[in-house]
């Protein structure tokens, strides 16, 4: 075992080996007492080679995973600041056309580690509050065409009403 931990060292996927060595430490635990001493020797060295890797692994992550993170969490920060002001537009279109530019550009930023789901929730809660403020405009004018359309239905009536009484006078 303390030798399959070590070699884990000379991994390439790291997820892959990370599930090995957790696979190896699970062996450890089941494998038995070999004696005392032999046990205190063979522990250090499995546990040095366990220490080993995870050392690499996190050495990795913050070589190249949290810089990643940091960059895509810059970016959204910034994509943050341009929502609020396509959030202000009162012009539907070009706001529309912004969060379409918005969403793709927040799409390719990647994933910001812990702080992903709130950058997220705030960014969303501006597009939210742009088609909100859109659907209460255009839900505005529905119901003015909707109030026209009967005013203009009632006079095609009355105009019916008035034909078919035949009251009227051409000039």
């Amino acid at each position: 075992l303390v030798d399959q931990a070590r070699a884990m060292l000379e991994a390439e996927d790291l997820d892959q080996a990370t599930k090995a060595i957790k696979d190896l430490q699970k062996q450890w635990k089941e494998a038995g007492s070999a004696g005392h001493e032999t046990d205190e020797e063979l522990w250090k060295s499995f546990r040095e080679a366990c220490d080993a890797f995870f050392d690499k692994k996190h050495e990795q992550w913050a070589n190249t995973v949290l810089p990643a993170q940091e960059e895509a969490k810059a970016k959204k920060e910034a994509l943050i600041e341009e929502a609020i002001q396509a959030a202000n537009l009162e012009n539907f279109k070009e706001g529309s056309a912004a969060f379409r530019s918005l969403m793709a550009r927040w799409k390719e930023a990647g994933y910001a580690g812990k702080v992903d789901q709130k950058l997220w929730d705030e960014f969303n809660a501006h597009q939210q509050y742009f088609y909100n403020k859109k659907k209460a405009y255009y839900d505005n004018i529905n119901k003015e065409l909707d109030e026209h359309y009967e005013a203009k239905k009632a006079l095609v009536e009355e105009a019916k009403s008035i034909l078919s009484k035949a009251e009227y006078d051409h000039d």
